[in-house]
Parts: structure tokens; sequence; C-alpha cells
């Protein structure tokens, strides 16, 4: 029941289709399965004062009486008998640049003017599109989601606990033409074998499933399994969050399950418009996170998805008995969630403002317009959100959402993958202070591929005036001299 499709733009349309909203169940019961940025340069008129040369004075009147005909034929009218048609007018020639020596690619003043090389280069390969009737069950909120190709089956279990529309963005890193991967059921397939892995667990979701998902299928040559192991994370949410056409979206990772009751209450017109007056009032609004204490992978997975479907009362009854707690990061005071008032959540059946701090990476709801671009220079696990998060903090209110939470489905980690983050960590604190610097100063635009235009700049070498031979013959001295070639004598 799901369109295959292919593109060959970079990016996909920003077009939304008409939804309205429909019943979900439990998790249970469930069946299984832009904001854009514009930049317009304002120009000048420029204009010289003084004596005309009498060439330019010829070429305007000749331009004058090449308009006049064309508006006297407009309106039917012959010319005046004995009149010759003018010469169209032709500018001067411009004198040549010289010899193209290389081309750059650049990105925007705005964005520092600096290489487009430190983006990643991504390339789509496939998308999927859900069918026409999913759109009589969806709701004006996008979970937006990115994963590599081994947490598939984490998308699966995202399709039955969400009701609505779910954007996704898949990852595949290449060397040559082989996938890298830590998981044996993928690594050295090619790109014909994930297609047929994708079409697979589209056959395996029920097409009557209240999950709504578009999913892209995108590559990236790699150097070594190393870089393999560090996906370009926030590249992949800028993709995501392209994709998600709604006016309020959820930024989440691909474990992170969010509750049913919510999903439920999206369906509620009533409560969905006082959920958007909250967030047109400059709020982002944060779902706690929690993680189980299981003994085993398969029991941390039963507990996360009681929880995601009984709700609030269990998971604050889960927290007091030990089966669920707030998640450790190994930081200081636990930095990536101090700032939720987890206490307050528990206790009460109101919002609780937050006071943001340093370090802090909620799962956040938010108007999609005031989602800021991920920076993209950030690759693996560590700063890209921290410093979104205080991207989205100078300019809206945190507040923790009454009633909703989220939890995190334990799954295992490759080794490469923690040893490959800690290699780079020290890297990503430098960044990170750049970041911090580019704040304080009110300067700072996330170095991203939809906020920073990227301009081609041709450099050339001015051609010498001798001889074309002699020319050649100095092109080549001046190229290779400083490396102590020499060119023998024909």
């Amino acid at each position: 029941m799901y369109n295959v499709s292919r593109h060959q733009s970079f990016l996909p349309d920003m077009q939304r289709p008409d939804v309205h909203p429909g019943d979900a169940g439990s998790f249970d019961e469930a069946a299984a399965g832009t904001r854009m940025h514009m930049h317009v340069a304002k120009g000048k008129g420029a204009h010289s004062e003084g004596a005309l040369s009498k060439e330019v004075q010829d070429r305007r009147v000749a331009e004058l009486a090449t308009s006049a005909a064309t508006k006297l034929r407009k309106q039917g009218k012959p010319l005046r008998q004995g009149a010759q048609q003018p010469p169209p007018a032709q500018l001067p020639p411009q004198p040549p640049k010289g010899i193209l020596v290389r081309t750059e690619l650049l990105l925007g003043e705005e964005c520092g003017n600096m290489s487009a090389d430190v983006l990643p280069q991504l390339k789509l390969e496939q998308s999927w599109k859900p069918g026409r009737f999913m759109h009589d069950i969806t709701h004006e909120v996008s979970l937006v989601l990115q994963l590599p190709i081994e947490r598939l089956d984490l998308l699966y279990l995202q399709c039955r606990a969400w009701t609505g529309r779910l954007a996704a963005v898949m990852y595949v890193p290449l060397m040559g033409g082989s996938v890298v991967s830590w998981d044996e059921r993928v690594h050295g397939q090619t790109m014909r074998d994930v297609f047929k892995l994708v079409s697979r667990f589209y056959d395996d979701l029920d097409p009557m499933s209240s999950c709504e998902l578009e999913l892209q299928l995108v590559s990236e040559q790699v150097a070594s399994p190393f870089w393999a192991a560090l996906p370009p994370t926030n590249a992949l949410r800028n993709m995501a969050l392209e994709l998600a056409k709604t006016e309020v979206v959820l930024m989440a990772d691909v474990d992170v399950l969010p509750s049913l009751e919510f999903s439920m209450d999206l369906l509620r017109p009533k409560k969905r418009e006082q959920l958007q007056e909250r967030l047109q009032g400059g709020f982002a609004l944060v779902l706690p996170l929690l993680d189980v204490a299981p003994a085993s992978e398969e029991e941390g997975l039963a507990v996360a998805k009681r929880l995601v479907s009984e709700g609030k009362k269990a998971a604050v009854k889960a927290l007091r008995e030990g089966q669920a707690m707030i998640p450790h990061d190994g930081s200081p005071g636990q930095l990536s969630v101090r700032a939720t008032n987890y206490s307050a959540w528990a206790e009460t059946d109101v919002e609780t403002d937050i006071d943001f701090e340093e370090g802090y990476e909620p799962v956040m709801l938010m108007l999609r317009k005031d989602v800021p671009w991920f920076d993209e220079r950030f690759r693996g696990p560590d700063g890209g959100r921290v410093a979104q998060a205080a991207d989205s903090a100078r300019h809206l209110s945190f507040a923790v959402h009454r009633s909703a939470f989220a939890v995190r489905v334990p799954s295992a980690v490759p080794e490469l993958a923690i040893s490959a983050a800690e290699a780079i960590f020290d890297q990503v604190l430098d960044l990170y202070h750049d970041v911090q610097v580019s704040m304080a100063r009110q300067q700072y635009t996330p170095i991203a591929r939809p906020a920073c235009p990227i301009i081609k700049k041709e450099i050339y070498m001015e051609a010498p005036k001798s001889s074309s031979a002699e020319s050649s013959k100095g092109l080549v001295n001046m190229l290779f001299g400083n490396h102590g070639i020499q060119r023998s004598q024909a």
C-alpha cells in the first residue's frame, strides 16, 4: 500500500497534503507496521554621472529605436514609411578572464564563506510514500526521526506506537559499492540488497496501520569503517525535518518511543488547539525521557512497550519502584536532562516551566517554523542536539508537558561506535565552543545545507600574451616548477 518513487533532486518538495484526524488504539492493538529559510539579497541600482562616450550614446539611441518599433507592432501601427529596422543592440565584448584553474563550492556569506566540503555529501537513493487512505487518520503533528540501516526494527516499533505522520530518513554508509556496517545482516551488501530489505519491511507493515510513514533512504561514501560509525545525524535530522509538512513536529530519535496517550490526545480537536496555542505563545514543550532498568534487552523492551501503552500513572509508578529511571549521561549532574523537573511532572498535572542550562538536550515538541536547523558539522551522537537546543533557547521558552513522556528502548551500541565517538570528542568540544562564541555575539547561523546557499567560485589565472605554444610552456613551468619537475625538449 506504499508508493515508491525516485527523486533526482536532493531536497523534497514542500507541498503539504490535506489531512484529517481519526482514531487510534493502544500500543498492542495498533496495526503493525517547512520551514524554509529564504535569503533575499537586496541590491542597489548603480549609475555613473558625467559625459557619455559617443559609442555609448549611439548604442542607447539604437536601443530606444528598437523599443519604440516593438511597441508600434504590438499596437498594430505600421512603421513610418522609409524607416529602417534598427540593428539589434550589442554589448561590448567581455575581456577574457584567463585560464580556469579550479572551481570551488563555498557556503554563503552568512555561513562564513567556508568550503561546502564541511557538509556531509549525502545521496538520496529512494523514497517511500504512504498510501492515500492514511490521510484520513493523520493529525497536524509529525514525528521526525533519523536512523541508521541497522535500526530498522526500531522504526517498526515506532510505527506501532505512533498514530499520525512519521517522517524518517535512513542512512547507509558505503565503501565503493558495498555497505559498511557492524551488523552482519547488511555488511558487505549492495544498495540493491538494501532496497529489497526495506521493501520487505513495508510488506510486514499492516496496510491499515495508523502510522503514516514517509521514508527516505540516503547513502554516503565513507573512507573507512571508522567514519561509517559516525553517521551525519544532524544532516539526516534536517532532511527528515523537511519531510515533515505539518505545523507541529516532535523531534526525537528512533530508539525513543513517545507515550501513546499523547499521540491519541493529538486526535482530539480541542486538545490539539490548546496545544497549538501554547506553542504559538513562544514555547517548546518537553517530553520527559525515561530509561528502563531491565535484566535483559528483551525484558527492557517489554517494560518500555508497557509504559508507553499505559500512560503517565504507570510511568510514575515505575520510577518509584525502580523499573524506570531518569537517564544518566555520565556528565556531572546529568546535564542532558537535569533541567527537566521530573518531580514536578510526577506530582502535578500542569505544565512546569524549565530554566534552560547548557548541555540540555530534551525531546521537544515545537512549531515547525520555530525549529532551528541542526548544525551539520557535528557527526555522531555528541554535540548536535545540544547546540540545536541552545539555539532554540535563544528565541523560545521551555516547559514540561503535563502528561506526555517518552521511553528509550534499550539497544546495544557497537564498540566501534563508542570508540569513534571518544576519538573525536575533543574536536566536538572545540566546535561547540565556537558555536557558543557565535551565539554570544549574535552571529550564529547553523552550518546546514538548507540554511546556507552554495556559491560556485571559479578561480582563473591570467593568460599570457605570448604565442599559444609559449603560453602552454610557461603554464606548465609555472604549475610544476615548484616540484622540481623538468620537461625534456624534443
